[in-house]
């Protein structure tokens, strides 16, 4: 039943999508639906594709399973392309190699080199074919390269990021067990070890923006409790999920589940995509399914 929803998922959503309600966040140039961010949208529709892509392959399921996962696969990642988003970007390869890890019987190193040939070439074909794609990922890159580390930065999105993790840490390391919810952290924004790279805007706006980063963020309102919490979010599921399929090699449900943490745990390194309460519900109910299906799985 969980199979079937996920690959159905995105390919309804590719569907229904125009004839929702134009307004606020699905106003923007970047493909939406109007109660969710675009760097949401699109984290939630790669994760998606990556699930899909892990049922495809898999040799366990019905004909029509085949056909649902594909159509799942492409529309999940057409709708994340088209919504500009590079968030989860780097879980792709990732599962990838989970893939290449338990439905192949090939060492280590080969695996390695397969996936990063896999998503290099993967890569260099969406960089040729979609404009879109080669705009960020020429962004991304140009972002990277300009980053000063000791002196104020001008706005970008990969440096922004880099400015809010390193505010972040520096704010959690002043109230490392109890954090800032409810307090003002503002008050040291002008503090040397902020205002050496962040500019005067970032340094404000992080107060209403977040700190695109899931454990940043969760670190910087609760302390070490509030980054263990999130960590805990993603990793003690994959925990489970890998020694389920330590006993069943083959378990679909398993491996579904391990890449949906796998994703998520990327995810939350650029933005906080466990910070709202439909995303994490999202979270919740798939992990519910799949540990289910996988418990079932293992009778």
């Amino acid at each position: 039943m969980v199979i079937n929803v996920i690959a159905l998922t995105p390919l309804l959503t590719l569907i229904f999508i125009n004839f929702t309600e134009k307004k606020d966040w699905s106003n923007s140039e970047r493909l939406t639906i109007y109660f969710i961010d675009p760097l949401v949208f699109g984290s939630i529709c790669l994760t998606f594709s990556a699930l899909s892509l892990v049922i495809f392959l898999s040799k366990n399921i019905q004909r029509y399973q085949k056909i649902l996962s594909l159509f799942g696969l492409i529309s999940g990642f057409y709708l994340s392309i088209e919504s500009e988003s590079r968030t989860g970007w780097l879980g792709f390869p990732v599962v990838i190699m989970f893939l290449l890890i338990y439905r192949t019987k090939l060492n280590m190193f080969i695996i390695a080199f397969c996936a990063i040939a896999i998503t290099f070439f993967a890569g260099l074909t969406l960089y040729k074919t979609s404009s879109i794609f080669e705009k960020r990922l020429d962004a991304f890159v140009s972002d990277i390269l300009e980053y000063k580390w000791n002196e104020i930065n001008i706005n970008t999105s990969v440096g922004e990021r880099i400015s809010y993790i390193r505010m972040g840490w520096y704010y959690m390391t002043l109230r490392p067990l109890s954090g800032w919810e409810g307090l003002d952290f503002l008050a040291h924004k002008d503090d040397v070890s902020i205002a050496s790279h962040a500019s005067p805007e970032i340094r404000i706006g992080v107060k209403y923006g977040g700190f695109h980063n899931e454990y940043i963020n969760s670190a910087v309102k609760y302390g070490l409790p509030g980054l263990l919490y999130s960590l805990f979010l993603v990793f003690l599921p994959a925990i489970f999920f890998i020694k389920s399929l330590s006993i069943n090699r083959e378990s679909l449900p398993a491996l579904t589940g391990l890449s949906l943490t796998s994703m998520y745990a990327i995810s939350c390194l650029s933005y906080q995509v466990l910070d709202f309460k439909f995303t994490i519900t999202l979270y919740a109910i798939l992990l519910v399914l799949l540990v289910t299906a996988t418990n079932e799985d293992s009778k």
